[in-house]
C-alpha cells in the first residue's frame, strides 16, 4: 500500500475541481484522493462512497501516476455518425411534418420509412431497425414514435365488486410427493 501526500496547492485543485465539476463520477473520484490525503484508508472511503475497495485504489494510483488529469474519465471516440450533422435540420424538419408534409402517402413515420426516405432523397443508406436508427442519427437527435392519441370517450370504467363481498378461493392443496 501507498500513501498519498498532498500539497496545498494539489489539495486546492482537488478541492476546486470537486466543487466546480458537474461530472459525480469526477467528483466522487476527487473526494476519495482528499480523504486518503487525509490519511483514511482505503476500506474506509469505500464504504463512505458505496464503491468497491478495488475502485478506490485504482483511482489513487491512477492520481499518484497522473495527478488529476488521471482521474478524469477519458472516452473512447466511439464510431461517427453514418448521417453527417448538416443533415439534422433537414430530418428533424421531415419529422415535425410527418410523411404527408413531404409528399409521402402514411400517416405516420417509422424507422424504416424514414431510412427509405433518406436513401431516396439523399442517398444515404442507414440500417431500418429503431435502435440502429438512433444510433445512426446521434444522441438527443429525435424520437420517431407514433403519436399520442387520446379520446375520452373510448375510456369505459368498469367498478369491480369490494374484496370482502367477493366469496374466496383457496387452493386445493398438493399432496406431496416427498415421503
Amino acid at each position: 500500500m501507498f500513501r498519498i501526500e498532498l500539497t496545498e496547492t494539489e489539495r486546492q485543485a482537488l478541492v476546486e475541481t470537486f466543487k466546480t465539476t458537474e461530472d459525480r463520477r469526477l467528483r466522487e473520484r476527487c473526494q476519495a484522493v482528499l480523504m486518503a490525503g487525509n490519511g483514511r484508508r482505503r476500506r474506509q472511503i469505500a464504504q463512505d462512497l458505496v464503491v468497491h475497495r478495488a475502485s478506490v485504489h485504482a483511482w489513487l494510483k491512477s492520481y499518484r501516476r497522473q495527478g488529476l488529469e488521471g482521474l478524469k474519465i477519458h472516452w473512447a471516440p466511439g464510431q461517427p455518425a453514418r448521417i453527417p450533422p448538416r443533415f439534422a435540420p433537414i430530418i428533424i424538419d421531415w419529422v415535425k411534418k410527418g410523411p404527408m408534409g413531404c409528399g409521402l402517402n402514411r400517416a405516420n413515420w417509422s424507422f424504416a420509412e424514414l431510412a427509405t426516405h433518406l436513401y431516396q432523397t439523399h442517398g444515404i443508406e442507414v440500417s431500418e431497425t429503431a435502435s440502429a436508427g438512433s444510433s445512426a442519427i446521434g444522441t438527443g437527435f429525435a424520437r420517431i414514435g407514433r403519436p399520442t392519441v387520446f379520446f375520452e370517450a373510448t375510456l369505459t370504467f368498469r367498478r369491480l365488486p369490494a374484496r370482502a363481498s367477493r366469496p374466496l378461493k383457496k387452493r386445493p392443496k398438493r399432496a406431496s410427493a416427498c415421503f
